[in-house]
């Protein structure tokens, strides 16, 4: 099931069609937007195209679904998660969304980062060593972690993990119903 990757890149690190220029080319990025790509990325999507120098870094994606080999010729039967996934995201075939879905059963929490639908889940790929990055996959897939709103009605609650007095994380979270809303999350805190 594993494509071959356009984004494959040379011994030299730059895709073969770059010649004499080091254009990096990925399909994922580890760690997310604290990984060490995204001030690159994020600058290059941030300046407008019409003040970019020859030498600055474009993004340039290339989603599965342009690829017309990714489509099931017998679609399956689609399950709530992949329904769920497709809800936002209008112009998929049936065929395009059972090869999705296949291909998430096979890669399982790397499917983001192997075959990414939109840019930015090219920067969703778990960190590697997550403890919990399948249990928080399969909730977001699930539709259990959603967006939420601060009650203002509701107590603040906070969990700290004091660390060295120069990493301490400290989370906000509330208890509203059933539901436990996070609210903000502050790292790397001197406390000294």
């Amino acid at each position: 099931m594993r494509r071959p990757s356009p984004l494959r890149r040379n011994s030299h690190g730059r895709h073969p069609e770059c010649k004499g220029r080091d254009h990096s080319r990925r399909n994922h990025v580890r760690g997310g937007r604290g990984g060490h790509l995204w001030d690159i990325v994020k600058k290059a999507l941030e300046t407008p195209e019409e003040q970019k120098r020859p030498d600055d870094r474009r993004v340039i994606f290339f989603p599965w679904q342009d690829d017309p080999a990714y489509c099931d010729a017998q679609p399956q039967t689609l399950t709530e998660e992949t329904v769920r996934y497709f809800e936002d995201k209008p112009g998929f075939s049936h065929n395009q969304k059972s090869w999705y879905q296949r291909a998430r059963a096979q890669c399982g929490r790397s499917i983001k980062g192997e075959f990414p639908t939109v840019l930015e889940e090219c920067f969703q790929t778990p960190v590697e060593g997550a403890i919990y990055a399948e249990i928080i996959d399969r909730l977001r897939a699930e539709g259990a972690i959603r967006p939420a709103v601060v009650d203002n009605s509701s107590l603040v609650h906070t969990a700290w993990d004091l660390g060295s007095p120069l990493n301490t994380v400290v989370a906000y979270f509330q208890i509203v119903g059933a539901e436990i809303r996070a609210i903000d999350c502050a790292s790397d805190l001197d406390l000294v």
